[in-house]
Order: C-alpha cells, then sequence, then structure tokens
C-alpha cells in the first residue's frame, strides 16, 4: 500500500502557529482572571491552560505535535525502505520522536528529577536539572 502525502509547510506552520497563538491567548486571559479578578489557580479554566505546569492543553498539543513528528518521520522510513535504500536513520529518529512524545505527556522527566539529583548529588547549579 503505497501512500503519497504532500504537506505544503507554509500551511502547516500557519496552522500550528494558529494553535500556539490560542494557546498563549487562553494562558493570558486567564492569568488576567486570576491576577485581576481574583479568580483561584485551582480553577479548572486556568489549570487547563497554565503555561507553568504540565498535563494540561499545551502540553497535549506538544506531545501530539512531537507523535506527529514521529508519525512522518515513521512514513519517510517506510517510504526508503521500499525503495531499498538506507532507513534506519529515519527509523531511529521516529522512535526519538516517539520517546519525546511519551516524555512530554506521560510527565518522565519531571518524574526523574529528584531520584537523579540525589543519585548524581546535584542540588542546584548547572546540574539542576540532572536529567539533562
Amino acid at each position: 500500500m503505497d501512500i503519497d502525502l504532500e504537506l505544503d509547510p507554509r500551511r502547516l506552520v500557519w496552522a500550528l502557529a494558529r494553535i500556539i497563538l490560542a494557546l498563549d491567548a487562553a494562558y493570558v486571559f486567564t492569568q488576567f482572571f486570576v491576577r485581576v479578578l481574583g479568580w483561584s489557580h485551582r480553577n479548572i479554566i486556568f489549570v487547563l491552560f497554565d503555561l507553568n505546569h504540565e498535563m494540561n492543553l499545551p502540553t497535549l498539543y506538544s506531545g501530539a505535535t512531537l507523535l506527529l513528528c514521529a508519525i512522518l518521520l515513521a512514513m519517510s522510513a517506510a517510504g526508503e525502505a521500499r525503495k531499498r535504500r538506507p532507513f534506519f536513520g529515519w527509523a531511529g529518529l521516529s522512535l526519538a520522536f516517539v520517546f519525546l512524545s511519551a516524555d512530554e505527556l506521560l510527565v518522565i522527566h519531571e518524574k526523574l528529577n529528584e531520584p537523579l539529583r540525589a543519585a548524581l548529588h546535584t542540588s542546584g547549579g548547572v546540574f539542576h536539572y540532572a536529567w539533562v
């Protein structure tokens, strides 16, 4: 089964940028409601759009975008394999992006911070984020 997929880079960038701008605007509005109108930081609307935390709509967008990259890279690998050309680079990149997507959606690196800091004896400075 052959799939020919042509994406217009300009349209794709603008579509993704619109989503980012909408998420940013939602965050600014929620900040206004919290800081000016006195809404609680625990308000579901604030929590859904808070760019300073994980497990919300911006995180979902980020994870989905990384997963889309993984799918496109896997399609490139499959196309190269069908043409009997080297495809391991594309496949490796696809797997890397699957991991990045899972990390973003499942908050893996945030859960590793404290154990890695303790294991590596790094409490601050340049090694504050030990998972890097």
